[in-house]
């Protein structure tokens, strides 16, 4: 079995979180996304970005961000595909605010993050820039989610 080092990226869950908002914010005009606190779970902090679309940040130790999985319901997608995908984009540019809208585009490209309906029995791996991006669209335990971990 794979598994994944102790590695962690080079921020904190406050400064991602901070990056989040600021990304979602930008991107404000295009959906009717709201952050809402972050709450600290057992092994995990959780931001609800929408009803059925949650930011989860899994660190070590010092705070410092190991994952972030960013999960939607399969109804949150069905109904909600706009949020869903700005949830998505706004994530990208928190881990690594040196995409371009291109380089965004070709990580959705390369992972299968189109919008339709293959999305939900879909898997796929990208890294980019020491960053490893994985999708998962599962329809029986109906959930999407898009994985960030540094290489």
């Amino acid at each position: 079995m794979f598994r994944w080092g102790e590695k962690t990226f080079d921020f904190t869950v406050q400064e991602f979180e901070n990056a989040l908002r600021t990304e979602i914010d930008q991107r404000k005009g295009k959906s009717f996304l709201a952050m809402k606190d972050m709450e600290h779970k057992d092994e995990y902090y959780q931001i609800k970005l929408a009803d059925g679309i949650y930011a989860l940040i899994y660190t070590d130790k010092d705070n410092k961000v190991k994952e972030i999985r960013v999960v939607a319901t399969t109804a949150a997608f069905l109904v909600q595909n706009k949020k869903v995908r700005i949830a998505y984009q706004s994530t990208l540019k928190a881990v690594d605010p040196s995409l371009s809208v291109i380089q965004e585009l070709h990580i959705f490209e390369e992972l299968g993050i189109t919008g339709r309906g293959d999305m939900l029995v879909h898997s796929s791996a990208y890294s980019f820039n020491d960053v490893i991006y994985s999708y998962v669209g599962d329809i029986e335990k109906e959930l999407l989610v898009l994985y960030a971990k540094p290489m």
